[in-house]
């Protein structure tokens, strides 16, 4: 009888212990990421770390770190030239985590993003952007995205459409 109950106890801790292991393996990821990021100035590491940034958020899609991760990935993405896909990913970090530090700072830098991607469409709904993003209220990590993919769809800027294809794939992929 007693082996049974450390059986079953052994059991019920082995998720807990796993998951414990998950978040130190996360941390430890991000940390190097980070650090790479910081030592990215002249742009070198940019494929490497959209790519892995990518792969954090897929691995571990409840880190703490996700508004951090959407910001350093849409940085790098600017930096690659990628500026549609970094507008989307800045407003991810918005619309997802809003109430974010993260999310001060993209407010602050999205007025200068917009103003760097081409295309006529966007220089129109420029204000009403910035206007939408002042109103951006908390919601769940789902509900935030959806609203943020329904936000972009809204705007019918046709220089968006591939990139939003893209967000919309790895949404239904998520979820």
């Amino acid at each position: 009888m007693e082996k049974i109950k450390i059986h079953i106890l052994a059991i019920l801790l082995l998720p807990l212990l796993i998951c414990a292991q998950t978040l130190k393996d996360s941390d430890a990821y991000f940390n190097f990421l980070q650090q790479l990021y910081f030592e990215n100035t002249d742009g070198r590491y940019n494929d490497f770390l959209r790519q892995e940034l990518q792969q954090h958020l897929r691995l571990y899609p409840l880190s703490a770190k996700q508004a951090q991760i959407f910001t350093m990935l849409a940085a790098t993405e600017m930096k690659s030239g990628l500026k549609r896909r970094a507008f989307l990913n800045y407003l991810k970090t918005l619309f997802i985590y809003p109430k974010s530090a993260s999310a001060q700072s993209v407010r602050k830098i999205l007025p200068a993003v917009l103003d760097s991607l081409p295309g006529i469409q966007l220089k129109m709904n420029r204000d009403s952007i910035l206007s939408e993003i002042v109103q951006i209220t908390p919601l769940p990590v789902q509900e935030g995205w959806f609203e943020m993919i329904s936000f972009i769809y809204s705007l019918e800027i046709d220089t968006l459409n591939l990139p939003l294809q893209k967000e919309i794939r790895n949404f239904r992929a998520a979820y």
